[in-house]
């Protein structure tokens, strides 16, 4: 019997209508602001990202962060890091693709720009033994200088420049 089946009044349609529309377009401008954020984010951090790694290894690094979308009704961003060595990509499994000291160093970097996210919280970072697979082996140059001294320059340096309280647990002796 069709009288049976509800009904829908023409004006439960029309706000139904308009709730969805108003449904997109917020997700319009949620989305471009999520895309903004994360691309002020990714040129400032790979930026100092970057310039880390050029102060500790000799080789040449270059970490950027791959921004994508998945999902086909409900799009969500991604976010995910590239490394590149002398200029040639690394494998998406990055601890099995560069030394463990690249990824020490980029996640003391990570864990130093989230912290800088929150102004409103005290600048204090605790390092458990973040600096045991960066090598302690002489530069060939007779320098005196390694990796992990460099990396302590570079933990020194972070400190002072972002006014962050950095305790460093370690096992290593020499500074």
């Amino acid at each position: 019997d069709l009288h049976s089946f509800p009904t829908r009044r023409s004006s439960d349609l029309d706000l139904k209508r308009k709730e969805l529309d108003v449904m997109k377009k917020s997700s319009i401008v949620v989305s471009k602001a999520t895309e903004d954020t994360l691309r002020y984010l990714e040129s400032n951090i790979t930026e100092i990202a970057n310039k880390a790694l050029a102060c500790v290894f000799e080789d040449s690094y270059e970490m950027s962060f791959v921004i994508g979308t998945r999902g086909k009704k409900t799009k969500t961003n991604t976010v995910g890091i590239e490394l590149k060595k002398n200029g040639v990509c690394l494998s998406k499994n990055l601890s099995e693709s560069c030394e463990g000291g690249v990824l020490a160093i980029l996640s003391i970097i990570l864990r130093v720009a989230f912290l800088m996210l929150k102004s409103d919280t005290r600048k204090i970072l605790l390092l458990d033994e973040v600096l045991s697979a960066v090598s302690r082996v002489p530069d060939e140059d007779d320098s005196g200088n390694s990796n992990l001294k460099r990396a302590t320059q570079l933990i020194e340096k972070i400190s002072e420049l972002f006014q962050i309280q950095l305790v460093l647990v370690t096992h290593c002796v020499e500074k």
